[in-house]
């Protein structure tokens, strides 16, 4: 019964320090997206501006939507980026499924309304697509 009591202590100390350093790898993982991600609603951001600013310096409704849209996604992730750092309280080990997820779902929806406002308006530029996946594979960070 001892040796149970001993393996199962040994065991439990072994554990925690890979869930840790588990924990650890998915929170760099999604870090290092989510600044991929950033990078790409910037371009987003910027391009719609000087695509729609071109056009003899009229911005429809429509075009305005796309501005504001594309300007929200990027302050979206932009937020998501802090909540992600390593100093940040936000999240702990214990709590990266609840509260850094449930960003993740704003973040995401902010996406969402991007592209049915781009899709009204009738462009889909390719960093759209990217940062779809980006998104999917943060997704597939936090199944894991």
């Amino acid at each position: 019964m001892a040796k149970r009591h001993l393996a199962a202590c040994v065991l439990g100390v072994l554990f925690i320090p890979l869930a840790a350093a588990a924990a650890a790898d998915q929170r760099q993982s999604i870090s290092t997206l989510a600044v991929e991600l950033e990078r790409q609603a910037a371009d987003i951001a910027q391009s719609s501006f000087a695509h729609f600013k071109g056009r003899n310096n009229v911005i429809s409704d429509a075009e305005q939507a796309v501005l504001f849209k594309s300007e929200a996604f990027l302050a979206s992730v932009r937020l998501f980026l802090r909540l992600t750092d390593d100093k940040s309280d936000f999240y702990s080990v214990g709590f990266l499924r609840t509260n850094l997820y449930n960003a993740f779902l704003y973040l995401t929806s902010s996406f969402q309304g991007l592209e049915e406002t781009m899709r009204g308006a009738g462009v889909r530029p390719y960093a759209l697509s990217d940062c779809r996946t980006i998104l999917d594979n943060m997704e597939a960070q936090f199944s894991r």
